[in-house]
């Protein structure tokens, strides 16, 4: 019996929202180094490693 692949609702969470925020201003700003883009690029690199997981297991 192999294991699960594992999904994360965080992670899904945070791509809902990320596209509702580009929806309202796609350069949108936070301040300091929270913006959409860095948003948009934590996505993804979270997004490679669970894919990377599950293709693991």
């Amino acid at each position: 019996m192999s294991r699960q692949k594992r999904t994360y609702r965080v992670l899904e969470k945070a791509e809902l929202r990320s596209a509702g925020l580009k929806a309202i201003d796609p350069s949108m700003d936070f301040g300091d180094t929270r913006n959409l883009q860095n948003l948009t690029q934590i996505v993804e690199q979270l997004r490679t490693k669970i894919d990377a997981y599950n293709t693991a297991l």
